[in-house]
């Protein structure tokens, strides 16, 4: 015979023969829809119940192989080793479930056995295994089938058994693509309640476990749908469920009631809507058409019983986890302005995953949205491999979440404001240091029966991880584990879930253990480190600790990164730690070019208005709530085709650049789009990052090796400082400086044994004080320089007087080390036969720093080995020669500085005379000379214009002979050539603030020099004299003095605690 709606022939219907045997079943195939979700356009149309499926050829049978196990076997095994969780598929090319039935079911047939089946009530179970698009499903499947089908076939109660599988989740712009869910079914005769409880303990003793086991009417019927039949629609607050039943009329609705700091009331409310929707689905008939459920949360803030907040999103996987265990869906979850700012944290949902905004119940439906919990964003925990969690176990979790989150120690970040603290940390202690993963931290909780449940730290959110991680709760119950969730190389889908602490092991507080002791407890769980166990397990998560290594080999982790999961710089955990102190010693270390922060877009605009290839979004960061504001009128630019779905409300996150000015910009590193609960930085966390600069490598590096700076005496932490011979320990600079030890200014050499020098306080070893008064004993005295050919009677008269003023400060002060500017050269040959050491010269004209060169270099065996000359060409009245040039060439101070000649060209200015002094002061050691020569114009002022056979002098109507101020000399009938004033009293009282002091045997008139010189017997005319009165000498020598340095004794001497 024939079935009208077959593909193959059947067995004849059951009136045509005796009664079957009870074991006997009929396979068909079902052909349903992959994703059923509520159609708004066939409301009026019945979409269920066995007529329709074989009416519409969706009930096909299938007789290949003919009756017995044998023909059963390959029937499901062939069904069940083609099941797989593949992408979205409407139509109805393949078989999407299989209905055994004791029963033949045909139009033709005895039409009573298919309105047995499909009003018989029976059971709905809904099969662990994973659930993304992709995973591999087919043996696990139909071990689980087998198991089953062979606990039930014998009972003579089943009227029919099944599968079916669906798909939920309608969003493209994820990368998770949706649920596949997978039930078992079975239709029994109208039950007696011991009837209900023999096959439920029956069900639940079979091998395989279920993730719920539901009781449903007309259960065939529900079960092989081709639409959803029960459909639900989620309101948050009164304002959106007021607008929601503005244009719409649901099937039933239900209230539940969030109370955000009291769990206890708000499981009971749960509870109590877990109870209404399952006595739902066994008091309703046949299932004709889709049922609309209103679900309406309202918040309420009244109870405040618990610190941890209960957030509205874990509400809302209760909800969606009981739709995806009982086979119904969520069309749509509607929120307020309101609600979605404060819950939330966001301004924007999209409607494409199934958030609605201040809508109506008939646009949701119409809307064709399905609403999956495993694809919705919310904080930083993928949601894709949680599994439902029981009411018992949330709040167990959420018990031991808010004893342990407040004390879960956050890392503090190395930068410039902590590296003080950071440095005395790391000398005290031996750290270990692992990668910084990069992912989502978490809190790992198991329970005595050996479940493991995820806490999301920044959000609170609880969920249970899948069942096959109860081994490691089976080795480690009760127990809490600090652990971060991170992407894992392998598949865009892969995560792993790191283990880098222990706060709790079997209800003990290990925290205050040493941490190789504390690490021993979760080495002990058998887990396997990311090194040797790189992938992640079928199910798309695995469960691996991280790797520690002493500090000292933090450089081995930063060039051998793990190659499982991201990282981005390192941590260090401190042997000991005490989390009860207010500052945790558990430090983080992050690139400085690899900083980032986190922003929500506010406006979106063209850079170019004539192109919108380059766009700019402004940002926004959080305020001291959960406002936004503007981040100091900051944006960042970049191209569109980089990220074309980021708009207003978009959360982003930059990396921080810095140019070498201290300017700073952001760069675009990625996009996260609306996901729910992912937060901004705040204002001051951002502010941090840009003011409060990080450290670099070489840094870190550093403080890796504080505890070879630490300091034995004083125990600080300095790196200026040395090895103590005597006590076998580092000192510090000041430890030496109390000893009497320090660094000399002139030498260079560190930590050695001298004295501060009076007047401002520098440090000179013992050996050059005494060099600071050691005069050159084998100096020529009375040896004059010989003027250069052709040389002017000005030129002969400054270097005669010159080297006699060199005789006069030779036998009083040490002259070793000489610095002479605008120095002509003229006096090389003085300072070689005066025995002088180092000498430098300096010379704007390069033509006298060539002549002067060659001098050098043909006097060269006048001089001693260790005897240094050279002449350079600089301009010495620069602004910066004192500071960098002079530094870089000599780096130590002088024992003598000359200004022979040019001293005038200093004075064009107030700031720049003051300048000078105050440099040559700097530049020259304790007791220190320096010389000047210059011609002096004040005694001529009285006489107005001046003018002789030798030299004249002019100067403007309004001259005075002050600073600032110039007049124009010319001599024996040259050029006029301009002169700056050089005031006597001024530069003494400029130079006494410098500390310099008058030397007044070297101070006269070249006259007064010259009429002490018994080998001077030339006879000068009235002109030259008048011209030798004008031109004077001055000298100046440095006041200072070693300081009464501290007497070592037995209390200084040795270390002290």
């Amino acid at each position: 015979m024939l079935n009208a709606n077959a593909r193959s022939f059947v067995p004849q219907a059951a009136g045509d023969h005796g009664a079957p045997h009870r074991s006997n079943f009929y396979r068909y195939l079902l052909m349903l829809p992959t994703i059923r979700k509520y159609d708004a356009t066939k409301e009026s149309e019945e979409t269920s119940g066995l007529f329709q499926l074989l009416t519409k050829r969706l009930l096909c049978s299938y007789s290949h192989g003919g009756p017995g196990d044998d023909a059963l076997q390959v029937f499901t095994t062939t069904f069940f080793s083609n099941v797989k969780n593949a992408g979205y598929c409407s139509g109805t090319e393949a078989p999407t479930g299989i209905l055994l039935s004791r029963s033949i079911l045909s139009l033709t047939g005895t039409v009573s056995d298919i309105c047995a089946i499909s009003a018989a009530p029976g059971f709905l179970v809904r099969v662990e295994v994973p659930k993304e698009c992709g995973a591999e499903v087919a043996p696990q499947l139909k071990a689980a089938w087998d198991d089953y089908f062979w606990t039930l076939r014998e009972d003579p109660r089943v009227l029919a058994v099944g599968y079916v599988g669906s798909f939920c989740g309608t969003s493209s712009s994820r990368r998770y693509a949706g649920t596949h869910r997978h039930y078992f079914f079975v239709s029994i005769i109208i039950p007696q309640p011991e009837d209900v409880h023999f096959f439920q303990t029956a069900l639940l003793g079979i091998n395989f476990h279920p993730l719920r086991i539901t009781e449903v009417n007309a259960v065939a019927s529900f079960a092989c749908s081709m639409q959803v039949p029960l459909t639900v629609v989620v309101s948050i607050g009164d304002d959106a469920s007021k607008k929601l039943l503005s244009d719409g009329k649901p099937d039933r609705s239900f209230f539940v009631s969030l109370y955000p700091r009291d769990v206890s009331r708000t499981l009971s409310s749960l509870k109590e809507y877990e109870t209404h929707f399952l006595s739902l689905l066994k008091e309703q008939n046949d299932w004709p058409k889709p049922t609309v459920v209103h679900v309406n949360i309202n918040i309420d803030y009244s109870h405040h019983v618990g610190t941890l907040v209960c957030p509205v999103f874990d509400m809302l996987a209760f909800v969606g986890d009981l739709c995806d265990d009982t086979a119904a869906s969520v069309s749509g979850v509607c929120v307020s302005d309101t609600t979605l700012r404060k819950e939330f944290g966001v301004t924007l949902c999209t409607e494409a995953d199934g958030w609605f905004l201040n809508a109506t119940l008939n646009y949701v439906l119409a809307a064709g949205r399905s609403f999956d919990m495993s694809s919705t964003c919310f904080g930083y925990v993928p949601q894709h491999f949680r599994r439902s969690i029981t009411f018992a176990q949330y709040e167990y979790a959420h018990k031991i979440a808010e004893k342990w989150l407040p004390v879960n120690c956050v890392p503090v970040p190395l930068n410039r404001m902590t590296f003080a603290a950071a440095a005395e940390e790391f000398s005290k202690y031996p750290y270990y240091v692992r990668s910084k993963t990069v992912g989502a931290n978490v809190l790992l909780i198991t329970n005595s029966e050996g479940d493991v449940f995820c806490v999301d730290v920044k959000t609170g959110s609880i969920s249970a991880l899948p069942d096959y991680f109860r081994g490691l709760g089976g080795r480690a119950k009760n127990s809490v584990f600090s652990a971060v969730v991170a992407s894992s190389y392998r598949s865009y889908l892969d995560y792993v879930i790191i283990v880098e602490d222990i706060l709790s092991f079997e209800e003990a507080d290990v925290r205050e253990l040493p941490f190789p002791e504390r690490w021993f407890y979760v080495e002990k769980c058998l887990l396997d480190n990311y090194a040797s166990r790189p992938h992640t397990s079928p199910n798309r998560v695995a469960i691996v600790r991280t790797i520690y290594t002493v500090s000292t080999q933090a450089e081995r982790l930063l060039r051998n990164p793990p190659a499982g999961h991201p990282t981005l710089g390192l941590v260090f955990v401190p042997h000991v730690t005490n989390c009860k102190e207010k500052d945790t010693s558990v430090y983080s270390w992050i690139p400085t070019s690899s900083t980032t922060a986190v922003f929500i877009v506010g406006d979106v605009e063209n850079v170019h208005p004539e192109s919108g290839d380059v766009k700019r979004a402004w940002l926004l960061v959080a305020d001291s709530g959960k406002n936004t504001m503007s981040y100091n009128n900051e944006y960042v630019d970049y191209i569109w085709d980089s990220a074309p779905e980021l708009r207003s409300g978009s959360v982003i996150e930059c990396v921080l650049k810095r140019s070498d000015d201290g300017s700073h910009w952001w760069e675009l590193l990625r996009g996260r789009g609306l996901d729910m609960g992912y937060q901004p930085d705040t204002f001051d966390i951002v502010e941090r990052l840009v003011h409060v600069p990080g450290l670099t490598h070489k840094e870190m590096l550093w403080l890796l090796d504080a505890a070879k700076y630490r300091c034995g005496r004083c125990h600080n932490v300095s790196d200026v400082g040395r090895m103590n011979v005597k006590h076998m320990a580092y000192w510090c600079k000041k430890c030496w400086s109390e000893t009497g030890h320090g660094d000399c200014l002139y030498c260079g050499r560190f930590c050695v044994m001298g004295k501060n020098d009076t007047l401002n306080q520098h440090f000179y070893c013992d050996n050059c004080w005494g060099t600071f008064s050691a005069t050159n004993l084998k100096a020529e005295i009375g040896y004059l320089a010989p003027p250069p050919e052709n040389a002017s009677f000005a030129t002969h008269v400054l270097t005669r007087c010159a080297s006699l003023l060199i005789d006069i400060i030779t036998p009083k002060v040490a002259t070793n080390d000489v610095l002479e500017i605008c120095c002509g050269g003229y006096l090389l040959r003085k300072w070689i036969r005066n025995k002088t050491a180092r000498y430098i010269g300096f010379d704007l004209k390069s033509s006298v720093v060539d002549a002067a060169s060659e001098l050098i270099s043909s006097l060269r065996h006048e001089m001693t080995e260790m005897s240094f000359y050279d002449v350079i060409c600089a301009d010495v009245f620069s602004a910066n020669f004192w500071s960098h040039h002079l530094t870089k060439i000599h780096p130590r101070q002088f024992h003598v500085i000359t200004a022979f000649a040019g001293f005038h060209h200093a004075f064009g200015t107030e700031y720049t005379a003051m300048r000078l002094i105050e440099s040559v002061a700097n530049a020259l050691i304790p007791g220190g000379v320096f010389i000047g020569c210059f011609f002096d114009v004040e005694p001529l002022f009285a006489k107005g214009s001046f003018g002789n056979g030798v030299f004249a002098i002019e100067w403007a109507a309004d001259f005075l002979p002050r600073v600032g101020n110039h007049f124009l000399l010319s001599v024996r009938k040259g050029h006029f050539k301009k002169v700056n004033v050089v005031p006597v009293d001024f530069l003494v009282a400029v130079g006494r603030e410098c500390g310099l002091v008058v030397v007044p045997e070297a101070c006269s008139t070249f006259q007064g020099i010259l009429d002490n010189d018994r080998g001077f017997n030339k006879t000068i005319s009235s002109g030259e004299k008048d011209y030798l009165l004008a031109m004077r000498a001055i000298a100046f020598r440095k006041e200072g003095n070693a300081q009464a340095g501290v007497v070592p004794t037995q209390n200084n001497d040795l270390n002290r605690d």
